[in-house]
């Protein structure tokens, strides 16, 4: 894919076994990103583990829309490396990060944007109510708790903790780059280690809530990926003590 010399938009999604039918969602992000960024963007689908007819369904639409551009894991590595490795490789001023949402509510790309704008760095859109707010100290143990299926395990994260997953996430580029190339986590729990890496290094990081059904209860969702491990709580941690986030 020839890139163009200026991008307003990057747009990275991986893609697992777990998602047969990726178009609607390449869809629905450009038709969001597209009139923000007067078709200025480009999308990195990243191929980590997907069935052979999603695979060559991706090939299709990349040699259709120049804007896609595929990326493949040799071998599946989990959805933080997918990440991770379209992040660094993105080159837009904005990078919008979307980790297997539900469907996109009209209007939430654009205000996400604005808020962006709005002297933030990071801007993550999570499944709560209320209104946007800057993100609290991320606590490592409460962040993982918050996204157990488990009420009891919801309780026991406290208030200070999105209560749901953050399917989208949208960065200034710098900031971006400088998160990633630190996370460590390959799993599910990377999102966790995202935002503890944001907060380490001082962006301004704000949570805004968004319903993927309009009008339908934010809390009574279903969080639609599987919930991150003890076993990344601990890598975090440990990474912590190593220094490997210094």
């Amino acid at each position: 894919m020839e890139r163009p010399d200026a991008i307003a938009w990057s747009i990275v999604l991986p893609l697992d076994g777990a998602r047969r039918d990726p178009r609607p969602l390449l869809d629905a992000l450009s038709a969001s990103v597209a009139p923000l960024s007067d078709d200025r963007f480009e999308i990195l689908a990243i191929d980590d583990g997907c069935p052979e007819e999603t695979s060559a369904a991706l090939d299709r639409w990349a040699n259709e829309d120049s804007r896609l551009l595929v990326l493949r894991s040799p071998i599946p590595r989990g959805p933080g490396d997918a990440a991770r490795h379209g992040i660094l490789l993105a080159g837009g001023e904005k990078v919008l990060l979307a980790i297997d949402p539900p469907p996109l509510p009209e209007g939430l790309i654009a205000r996400m944007e604005a808020q962006l704008d709005d002297r933030n760095d990071l801007v993550v859109a999570s499944l709560r109510s209320g209104g946007p707010r800057p993100l609290p100290p991320v606590r490592i143990r409460r962040e993982v708790l918050a996204r157990l299926p488990s009420p009891a395990a919801r309780l026991l994260a406290g208030r200070d903790a999105p209560l749901g997953p953050c399917p989208i996430h949208l960065y200034r580029r710098d900031a971006a780059r400088e998160i990633y190339r630190r996370v460590r986590v390959d799993g599910p729990g990377f999102e966790v280690e995202a935002l503890y890496l944001a907060r380490r290094y001082a962006y301004a990081v704000l949570e805004t809530p968004w319903d993927p059904e309009p009008g339908a209860p934010v809390g009574e969702q279903p969080d639609r990926r599987p919930p991150s491990g003890i076993g990344e709580l601990l890598r975090i941690r440990y990474g912590r003590l190593r220094g490997d986030y210094g």
